[in-house]
């Protein structure tokens, strides 16, 4: 049993977090002996992605500030930072923490789940059947990714990124943006969009993988064909293709298309990031699940 609902992490106040808040899906895993397939080096309650917390001036320890949006609460609990975990946030037993995040948790039928909340209210959510990527997985559809940037010369503010995943048929899968405090070129930021981007690509598991832009001169880049006198461009690049051979060697087919395709609301995301000085991914789990043609029949 398992479930994502929507939740909203607190940056450390320190000057080294380059956002303020990070939006995203929270895993909720029945116990931490439950899980140990999924999240294998997890000790405690309450996991984090390694490269989420560098973002938000986190340590391993940390008590950590976030908000879930369905429960209608904020949580203060210490954080295990975790290296390239499968999940970027999950928390494993939320009744039996002390305190503890909710009342009760119970199916109501072979695939929903009943939440009672601390706060005296009730949720009904269907169970998720999306299934954390793995070895034995067999890789199935295909997806296109879509990405930019733009940049700051003014120290004192923010630059941003947007990137969107659509499946093959434009079904929306993934969107998400960020910010990056400080001066950063719009190339720069394009390869924040990617990276964050190609993550959450091999996580969906697909068949095929499409990158359609940000600009030529990145997909170039990122083709191996061209390279950078700029010594930052050049670590995001090795970064970005180390990233691009880690989607290839877990079984995906990865093409370009060099036309430096712009998908419309890539502008609205990067101002939000830059406005909001916030970071926020967003999923659509249905859609996902039809892509990956999965049974959403829940296991008996």
């Amino acid at each position: 049993m398992k479930f994502a609902l929507h939740a909203r992490i607190f940056g450390s106040k320190v000057d080294a977090a380059s956002t303020r808040s990070w939006s995203l899906p929270v895993w909720f895993l029945p116990s931490l002996s439950a899980s140990q397939s999924i999240i294998t080096s997890a000790k405690h309650a309450i996991v984090l992605n390694a490269y989420i917390a560098k973002e938000l001036a986190i340590e391993n320890g940390d008590v950590i500030c976030f908000e879930v949006k369905e429960l209608g609460q904020e949580f203060s609990y210490p954080v295990q930072v975790i290296e390239h975990c499968v999940a970027d946030f999950v928390v494993h037993g939320a009744n039996d923490l002390d305190p503890p995040m909710i009342r009760r948790l119970q199916y109501k039928c072979p695939d929903m789940i009943s939440i009672d909340t601390m706060i005296g209210t009730q949720i009904n959510l269907k169970e998720n059947m999306y299934q954390f990527p793995s070895a034995k997985m067999k890789r199935s559809g295909s997806i296109n990714i879509f990405f930019d940037g733009q940049g700051c010369i003014d120290p004192k503010n923010a630059a941003g990124y947007s990137f969107y995943i659509l499946s093959d048929d434009d079904n929306e899968l993934v969107r998400g943006y960020g910010c990056k405090a400080g001066r950063h070129t719009n190339l720069v930021m394009e390869y924040f969009g990617f990276m964050n981007s190609i993550i959450w690509a091999n996580r969906l598991s697909p068949e095929k993988v499409s990158i359609r832009g940000g600009s030529e001169i990145i997909l170039n880049q990122l083709k191996s064909e061209t390279s950078s006198s700029d010594p930052k461009l050049r670590i995001c690049r090795e970064k970005a293709r180390t990233m691009i051979e880690s989607v290839r060697s877990s079984g995906s087919e990865v093409s370009f298309l060099m036309k430096g395709t712009v998908k419309s609301g890539m502008d609205k995301l990067k101002y939000l990031a830059v406005q909001r000085l916030e970071n926020k991914i967003e999923v659509n789990w249905e859609n996902i699940d039809t892509m990956m043609k999965q049974d959403t029949v829940a296991p008996k």
